[in-house]
């Protein structure tokens, strides 16, 4: 997957976590974007406690809960709004969230193929 240039990407909790080696997708991520986050129906210490036991810092998460929130605050973290914003999704509801918020969608367990993660 292309992530040249300013790139703000979000991952959804759920995919993120199924991952057979989750450690290795968030590094590969984190070393290739401005600003990661992990959103979804989880509280934002479960999102961080994720990133921590990978040793990767997480930009931002859902407050409250949910996906759309999360998506909001990643697009807070870019103040000049020139980023690229790019949401790692699980599902056709996710894809149109990401289409509705104005990010730039890609399903999970595509990218992972792609990428080598699984």
């Amino acid at each position: 997957m292309d992530l040249d240039g300013d790139v703000n990407l979000a991952v959804a909790y759920e995919g993120i976590a199924d991952l057979e080696d989750t450690g290795f997708a968030l590094n590969d991520l984190k070393l290739r974007v401005d600003e990661l986050g992990i959103v979804g129906n989880v509280e934002s210490h479960v999102a961080n406690d994720l990133g921590r036991e990978h040793d990767v810092h997480v930009d931002f998460h859902s407050v409250p809960p949910g996906k759309k929130n999360g998506l909001i605050r990643g697009r807070s973290t870019d103040p000049d709004g020139d980023a690229r914003h790019v949401f790692l999704g699980t599902t056709k509801r996710d894809e149109v969230l990401a289409e509705k918020m104005g990010w730039e969608y890609h399903d999970i367990s595509e990218v992972a193929e792609e990428e080598g993660w699984e």
